[in-house]
């Protein structure tokens, strides 16, 4: 169970690291097209609340051990593991962040561009991680480790 929540903390740390840069970058590529096209009447606004982006980064961290042992679990079957852990994963875990943010947050100040911002580079960068990092977990798991022995 420690090296599962170790690799949850791998994989949440990352997400948390690269997600707000992603983010920005994506921002300031659209600020920079809007300068391009230099449009008369038309602007462009986003807001970046790095506070939204650090409690999805942790519902994904602590969804990801379950996801893990619930896969672990399972019988052998025709999917990969791995797979089942990241779609196990993000099934519950948007859900919430759903719920988080229109419970807990105020979506009135938001548009879908700036949810949009916050969100998708975060799980591009969670599923990245869960995709790059190995889990070990003692004895290799098959379709669980990318370097099986």
């Amino acid at each position: 169970m420690k090296k599962i929540l170790t690799y949850s903390l791998k994989v949440g740390f990352t997400t948390l690291l690269v997600s707000p840069i992603l983010s920005l970058i994506i921002m300031y590529s659209f600020m920079a097209l809007v300068y391009l096209i230099k449009p008369t009447n038309w602007g462009f606004a986003a807001s970046i609340d790095f506070y939204d982006i650090a409690v999805l980064t942790s519902i994904i961290t602590v969804v990801l051990p379950f996801a893990i042992y619930r896969a672990m679990k399972s019988t052998p079957g025709v999917y990969n593991k791995k797979s089942q852990i990241t779609i196990s994963t993000f099934f519950v875990s948007i859900p919430l962040f759903y719920v988080y943010f229109h419970i807990i947050r105020s979506v009135v100040g938001y548009s879908l561009g700036n949810i949009l911002l916050m969100v998708v580079p975060n799980v591009l960068v969670a599923i990245l991680s869960i995709r790059f990092y190995r889990l070990n977990i003692g004895t290799p798991v098959p379709g669980v480790d990318i370097n099986e022995q």
